[in-house]
């Protein structure tokens, strides 16, 4: 398969409408948010970041299968061919090209994090775990030295348990003032804060 922008795009077309249906169930907080409109972009932004994740995370399965869903003007961009990719390669080209996959998703992370308080009280949690959750993902990539090749990015349930009190706070601090204030000297390396 030999994707361009344009059929990453089409994968990622495929989750727009996921948070679009997603939003109804969810509901959204008349008192934060006067109309379901203003919560369609962050809601948008979540399907694409948690699908692009998910591709960051599986580029060596998918290379194994014969599949590219990495932009293949991007992978020239950066100098990267598509037989490194199917050869398994980690050089500095793939790196850097894997660090600006990272930057475009962790934007679309920081747009959907706006939606989360105009969401219902109780769907915040829900939604505020998963981005949390999934956001380590990007941040096991990095640890791994961009190595998901050989490396499986992954969350361990120990992290995921001691994330969600942590998205709980989150929730509970619509503002985002006091947590950032409190938890940042502790955080990166175990759950990204929520401007990264």
């Amino acid at each position: 398969m030999k994707p361009s922008m344009n059929s990453i795009c089409t994968v990622i077309a495929w989750q727009e409408p996921v948070g679009l249906m997603a939003l109804p169930i969810l509901s959204i907080d008349p008192e934060r948010c006067t109309s379901e409109a203003e919560a369609v972009e962050p809601a948008i932004a979540l399907g694409i970041a948690l699908q692009l994740t998910n591709i960051l995370r599986d580029v060596g399965e998918d290379a194994l299968r014969g599949r590219i869903y990495l932009p293949l003007e991007e992978m020239r961009h950066f100098g990267y061919s598509e037989e490194e990719l199917f050869s398994g390669v980690v050089n500095d080209r793939y790196q850097e090209l894997i660090k600006f996959q990272i930057a475009r998703v962790r934007a679309y992370y920081r747009t959907a994090e706006h939606g989360i308080a105009k969401l219902h009280p109780d769907a915040r949690l829900p939604i505020r775990a998963s981005l949390d959750m999934y956001r380590q993902i990007l941040d096991a990539i990095e640890e791994n030295d961009y190595d998901n090749f050989h490396r499986r990015a992954y969350v361990s349930k120990l992290k995921k348990a001691l994330t969600l009190p942590v998205s709980w706070l989150r929730v509970q601090d619509t503002e985002g003032t006091w947590l950032g204030r409190l938890w940042g000297p502790f955080d990166r390396g175990f759950i990204q804060r929520p401007n990264g």
